[in-house]
């Protein structure tokens, strides 16, 4: 897991680095020559929904997903592990979903061979987000799940 978590990193951090450096230089561009980088816009979409999705993933693992334990929290011992449960297993039903929901966009955009506007790049280069991070996201729902009911509400690297 240690070489899925330096890629997930890897990954963000270029992401968001040439976001960075995309929209700075459109800024500069803009001011100094009076010229925008008309390309910039649509690969900014693109860079985001990578982002978004890979940020997604870390967020499960770190327990710093969007979620409500209060119910969780207030159970007995034996209620707080079904319930966990029950949560992992509907997150992971819900990520299969669009996971396939995904894989038949993506499918059709090559089908179809659907393009961007402007740079007329291939649409399904940032659809493939989609599937190949529910993926990754339904990994760490399992991790994070089996992590939960044995440790509690631990984020990973934290001892256990």
């Amino acid at each position: 897991m240690r070489h899925v978590d330096r890629i997930e990193q890897l990954l963000i951090a270029l992401v968001f680095g040439a976001m960075v450096v995309l929209n700075f230089g459109n800024v500069v561009s803009r001011y100094l020559l009076s010229a925008s980088w008309s390309f910039t816009g649509e690969v900014m979409i693109i860079l985001f929904i990578w982002l978004v999705f890979l940020a997604a993933a870390v967020a499960y693992k770190r327990f710093e997903h969007l979620g409500m334990p209060l119910l969780v929290d207030k159970s007995p011992q034996m209620l707080r592990a079904a319930l966990v449960a029950f949560s992992g297993l509907m997150s992971v039903a819900l990520l299969l979903v669009v996971a396939f929901t995904g894989y038949k966009m993506v499918a059709e955009q090559i089908e179809f061979g659907q393009r961007t506007s402007v740079l007329e790049l291939p649409e399904w280069v940032a659809g493939v987000s989609i599937p190949a991070a529910a993926i990754l996201i339904i990994l760490r729902v399992v991790l994070a799940t089996v992590r939960e009911m044995k440790h509690g509400r631990v984020p990973e690297g934290d001892g256990h």
